[in-house]
């Protein structure tokens, strides 16, 4: 059987999109929901360690001074203190009341001070560096603030490694660059302490980095800002190979489902359906009852189709032998009805040498029109029997009128406009089909009511009339008449734009351009 008539194939094609869309949307869904669920654990992570080392930094006897020491004394504090002046310094704390110190640390001495903040800032970068190997951090940045309000690093630490050991050199006044850290320039401006955070890319290397920022407020004034960052590519290579490895696995489980279902469904459905398929096709092309009985009556599949099964059977019994009388009947009426129009018609256009043909083609582009506003079968059907006799009452025309080639006098003038009366007398008389006699009496009347006979205008003028009129009016255009030759195909449709709305039903002759201008091999002509 042809691929596009097997049931199954579509049914498991689009069950397979359909599990595929699932899959990908689950995929999506599961990537999403994992990294904001692990981003909101990560933040409160990262906040309880900020503020951890906030409190660590503030513990700092003179945070305030130190802060500002180390900033203006970079270079001085990074190196280590020798044995004298390690000796100072401690017999200074000694002599000192602990509570004093933030205030005396002012007034004392300038080497003191220098071996104080660097006692300080070597202790604290040292614990620093050991806290980011527990934070399980990629940096921990401390941030001063210049004086034109941007951010430089007072010191950084980094987890260590053969190629970044703990003590970096940090050059003059590092900073960082904004342009990257969008959330950092905002917070310049802060007067707060909350924390934010944000994804920086670190484009020389090509990594991404998860940042969070904790700004140290002292005196309602921000001094420092604590920053603590972490992979943010190693973070999502995890998360991606985890969510990688439980699609596999839920799409191994899907396509055994999908095994599992079609052959469920291969043999409760598409095979009883294939069994009546083959059933109907048989009857159909050999009209052989008895076998189509046969083959349907293999379906055991113990439900509905079973029983749909024995009911076509049923019925194609009486179907057989209704159809039959019947087609017989119907074919030879409709067979001798459409037999004697078009003898009719050949009679008619016999009585013009120069329009022969003419109904026929009427009736064909009535057709054309019809099926193109979309009417239906029998609607066409109709418009085919009134194009081809819409001119009959012509055989009460003498043909020496019909065909001559000078003017016409005013009585032989009247005359020719009476043959649309005449029409209608002549077809009145099949009350089954009044339309007909409509088609006779009126395919002469125009849209703004100045045609003949009745003046009829819009929609007073039946609308397959109106259809027919368009039609009758092409051919006549598109033929050798005995006063003029055929006029070019493009002029005929201009002529019938130009008098859309006028002499013809708009819609129709609209209608009408659209088929001429399909016709791209000019075969709608005499």
């Amino acid at each position: 059987m042809k691929k596009k008539n097997n049931i199954l194939y579509k049914v498991t094609l689009y069950t397979s999109l359909f599990f595929l869309l699932l899959t990908v949307f689950g995929g999506l869904l599961l990537y999403y929901g994992s990294r904001t669920t692990f981003l909101k654990a990560k933040e409160e992570m990262i906040k309880n360690d900020l503020r951890r080392e906030e409190k660590n930094l503030r513990s700092l006897k003179a945070i305030d001074w130190l802060l500002d020491y180390w900033s203006i004394h970079r270079d001085e504090i990074k190196r280590p203190l020798n044995d004298y002046e390690y000796d100072d310094l401690i017999r200074w704390e000694a002599s000192l009341n602990k509570l004093e110190l933030s205030e005396a640390i002012k007034t004392a001495s300038p080497a003191i001070k220098n071996a104080y903040a660097v006692d300080c800032y070597s202790t604290y970068k040292f614990e620093s560096d050991l806290r980011i190997e527990d934070y399980d951090y990629s940096q921990i940045n401390y941030l001063g603030i210049n004086d034109d309000n941007s951010p430089y690093i007072i010191f950084d630490s980094n987890k260590y490694t053969d190629d970044a050991p703990m003590d970096l050199s940090i050059g003059d006044k590092p900073s960082l660059d904004l342009k990257k850290h969008r959330v950092l320039k905002d917070l310049l401006n802060t007067s707060n302490s909350k924390i934010h955070f944000e994804i920086v890319s670190d484009t020389p290397i090509g990594e991404n980095y998860y940042w969070g920022y904790k700004p140290v407020i002292i005196d309602g004034k921000l001094k420092c800002i604590i920053c603590a960052s972490y992979n943010w590519n190693a973070f999502k290579k995890t998360l991606v190979d985890n969510i990688t490895f439980l699609l596999i696995i839920n799409t191994i489980l899907l396509l055994l489902s999908l095994v599992i279902l079609m052959l469920i469904f291969n043999h409760a459905i598409i095979k009883p359906i294939k069994i009546m398929q083959r059933g109907l096709l048989t009857y159909t092309e050999n009209k052989d009852k008895d076998s189509f009985i046969k083959t349907i009556n293999n379906i055991h599949s113990n439900n509905e189709f079973e029983n749909l099964a024995y009911n076509m059977s049923s019925l194609s019994t009486e179907l057989d032998n209704y159809i039959n009388d019947l087609r017989d009947s119907k074919q030879e009426l409709k067979e001798f009805t459409k037999d004697v129009m078009e003898a009719l018609a050949q009679t008619i256009d016999a009585k013009d040498k120069y329009t022969n043909g003419h109904s026929s083609r009427v009736a064909i582009y009535s057709r054309m029109i019809g099926k193109q506003m979309g009417l239906s079968l029998d609607d066409q059907d109709m418009l085919y029997y009134m194009g081809l006799l819409h001119d009959i009452g012509k055989i009460g025309i003498p043909d020496e009128i019909i065909n001559k080639t000078s003017k016409l006098s005013d009585e032989e003038f009247n005359l020719i406009q009476s043959h649309p009366i005449f029409g209608y007398d002549i077809l009145s008389e099949i009350s089954s089909r009044p339309e007909l006699a409509e088609a006779a009496r009126w395919h002469h009347e125009h849209y703004d009511g100045t045609g003949y006979p009745d003046k009829l205008s819009g929609e007073d003028i039946p609308f397959m009339v109106r259809i027919v009129a368009v039609a009758d009016s092409y051919d006549a255009m598109t033929s050798n008449r005995s006063y003029r030759k055929y006029l070019p195909q493009d002029v005929a449709r201009d002529e019938i734009k130009k008098h859309a709305g006028t002499q013809f039903d708009p819609d129709v002759a609209e209608c009408m351009v659209r088929i001429i201008e399909e016709d791209v091999h000019y075969m709608l002509h005499e």
